[in-house]
């Protein structure tokens, strides 16, 4: 072969190859999720056992028999694209349980804007416009099923995924799911993960009063000319809530749906994901990704959240990134004055944080 002729068929062999690797990942991330002990058999790799006993005994609840990527589907999307951005790269955001793409669309647009990236900002299974197809409506969600649903949702949004580099940013229970998703993600992996204020352990108490009263109001007659500041006075006055937590919950709330529908999530889907928070050990996933430093970690911590104190693990986080002296590959931020909505209470200093990595990368 002349040399031209060589280059050409040395090229269209790697693209072969390529292709094969990643039907391959493609097949090994199908069964991983479903948590098949053959597959982990074969692909004993050095960090990955804790993740997929989680995925086969908790994620899935021992329903083998359905399928993670039929129960899973499209989720409702909203691009950012900054004039002149690179379109080499591409930050993906997720929202915390009970919000939606809303609540983190003005902190996405910052950050686009700012590094001249193109995003995509998505809604939860169960949240905002993301709700459940009837066909598998009937069908408890779980955190594999939300992998999977961002896993179909870039693909289906993004044809030149393979392409580009993706970095994805989660707040709370994003966060978990951005976690998950690049331990589990073979086909393509992210190069960075932000958890935003994604405190390990077991889900605050708080949570599960929130839920219990989201139901109460969504069903109970009483409560059914409700405007939103009506709701959050209820909330504050007669159930205790917090101003902050009650506006949080108030903004979801839409008085003109009808009854059982009132809230812009689906509080099934939030309590089955709920349910599995207390079965996650997080730093062990977080441990497995560190150690195997293929994806740059970075974690925001709102100081004035204090179920940081009670999670335990700021001393070992902070020792972490001093084990690591590298900032690119795992960074802990603390912002002081920062409540759990790290993105509304300090916008300017988390933004700061996230410029101090992607910046100086680019330099």
């Amino acid at each position: 072969l002349y040399p031209a002729d060589a280059q050409k068929e040395k090229e269209k062999n790697e693209s072969k190859e390529v292709g094969v690797r990643r039907y391959i990942s493609s097949c090994f991330l199908f069964q991983f999720l479903h948590g098949r002990e053959t597959m982990m058999a074969h692909h004993s790799r050095p960090g990955i056992t804790s993740v997929g006993r989680f995925l086969a005994s908790k994620t899935l609840g021992g329903a083998r028999s359905v399928s993670s990527s039929s129960s899973s589907f499209e989720l409702s999307t909203e691009w950012i694209k900054p004039s002149d951005c690179d379109d080499g790269q591409l930050v993906v955001f997720l929202h915390g349980l009970l919000g939606n793409k809303r609540n983190v669309m003005s902190f996405a647009k910052s950050v686009c804007n700012s590094l001249g990236v193109p995003g995509l900002v998505v809604d939860v299974r169960g949240h905002g416009s993301s709700q459940l197809p009837s066909n598998i409506a009937s069908t408890k969600s779980t955190f594999s099923h939300c992998v999977w649903d961002l896993h179909l949702t870039l693909q289906k949004n993004v044809p030149d995924i393979y392409d580009r580099e993706l970095i994805v940013m989660g707040h709370s229970l994003g966060g978990r799911v951005t976690m998950l998703h690049s331990i589990t993600e073979e086909t393509h992996r992210p190069s960075h993960i932000w958890l935003l204020d994604t405190v390990p352990g077991k889900i605050n108490g708080s949570v599960h009063n929130v839920l219990n009263v989201a139901r109460e109001v969504a069903t109970d007659e009483k409560y059914a000319s409700l405007s939103r500041k009506d709701l959050t006075n209820l909330l504050v006055e007669q159930k205790g809530f917090d101003l902050g937590i009650a506006m949080w919950l108030a903004s979801a709330y839409d008085p003109k749906s009808p009854a059982g529908r009132k809230f812009q999530f689906d509080l099934d889907v939030a309590n089955h994901l709920v349910e599995e928070f207390d079965n996650m050990d997080f730093l062990a996933w977080m441990e497995e990704a560190r150690q195997k430093d293929q994806v740059g970690i970075h974690m925001v911590h709102g100081g004035a959240n204090k179920s940081w104190e009670e999670s335990g693990s700021l001393d070992l986080l902070r020792s972490w990134e001093q084990e690591h002296n590298n900032p690119q590959k795992f960074s802990f931020h603390t912002l002081p004055k920062a409540g759990h909505w790290v993105h509304i209470d300090d916008p300017k200093g988390l933004l700061a944080a996230v410029e101090s990595i992607h910046k100086n990368e680019a330099d």
